[in-house]
Order: C-alpha cells, then sequence, then structure tokens
C-alpha cells in the first residue's frame, strides 16, 4: 500500500497575531541546497509586500553567553567584550559577527566590572543567509535569534 505520513512532524509557531507552520520533507543529496528555492516559492506567491525582513537563524549557528569584565584604562565596552568573547567562541574572533545584548555594572567592585550577555555567528554562515536573501530580491533589516527576540520583545 501507499504510505502518505511524512517522516517529520508539522511545525507550529504561534504567536499573539499569527500562526506560522511548516512541515519539512526529505530532499535527495543534490537538492540539499532548499533554502533559495524554497524563498523563491515563497516570493512568487505575493502574499507579502515590500522585500525588507526580519530573519531568525537556527541557534546551532550562534554561540551565546554571559560574560564578566572590567574596563581596562581607555577601553571601550565592545573592545572589553571582544576581548573577553575569545574564549567562548569555537572560531577566530576575527571571523565572527559579535553583537550584546546588555550590559550592567557589577555590584561588587570598584565600579569599572561590568556582566553583558554576548551573541556571536560565525560571518561566512551570516553572508550565506544574506546571499540567499538577495537571490531572491530580499534585504535582511534584523537578524535575530531566540534569546535576541524575546530581549528585544522585552525593551519594546
Amino acid at each position: 500500500m501507499f504510505n502518505f505520513k511524512s517522516a517529520y512532524p508539522i511545525g507550529i509557531d504561534i504567536g499573539d497575531q499569527n500562526i506560522s507552520a511548516v512541515q519539512l520533507k526529505e530532499t535527495p543529496p543534490a537538492e540539499r541546497n532548499v533554502l533559495v528555492p524554497a524563498l523563491k516559492d515563497l516570493i512568487k506567491n505575493k502574499r507579502f509586500a515590500g522585500k525588507s525582513v526580519v530573519v531568525h537563524i537556527p541557534p546551532k549557528n550562534i554561540s551565546s553567553f554571559p560574560v564578566r569584565f572590567q574596563l581596562q584604562e581607555t577601553e571601550s565596552i565592545e573592545s572589553a567584550i571582544v576581548r573577553e568573547s575569545k574564549e567562548y567562541i569555537p572560531f577566530p574572533v576575527n571571523e565572527a559577527i559579535i553583537d550584546y545584548l546588555s550590559t550592567a555594572p557589577t555590584a561588587v567592585g570598584d565600579g569599572n566590572q561590568y556582566t553583558a550577555t554576548v551573541i556571536a555567528a560565525h560571518k561566512d554562515t551570516i553572508k550565506q543567509y544574506l546571499l540567499a536573501l538577495k537571490q531572491v530580491g530580499l534585504s535582511a533589516e534584523i537578524i535575530d535569534f531566540g534569546l535576541s527576540s524575546l530581549f528585544r520583545l522585552h525593551q519594546y
């Protein structure tokens, strides 16, 4: 008999103002790069106005970690975060795109100590996403991931 059952479950994201659903399907090895064709199909439906997008990338492409640091003389917060991030990022820091959600002075010390939540991604990974979007005529306004999205929502 026929087996119409998908190997993958339906993924549903329920929000306050929308519901998103997707179901993956098995693709032959030659078709593994399905992002551009999938984006083209999405655009082809013409259910969207504009070309600017907010992209949520998978957590596997992100490193997120807390850091505690002390500012050295004439050092900016950004430089200190990059300095401290070196030990947490699984690739050279010069190959990383680094952002941070917040900084806060610590309650101990001389007032020159801070904590921050840092997010890092490999530049090549981000370039691949941007290239795929560009190939279908889209432009990323924001590239985000789960924790960062929640933080932005809280600030809103």
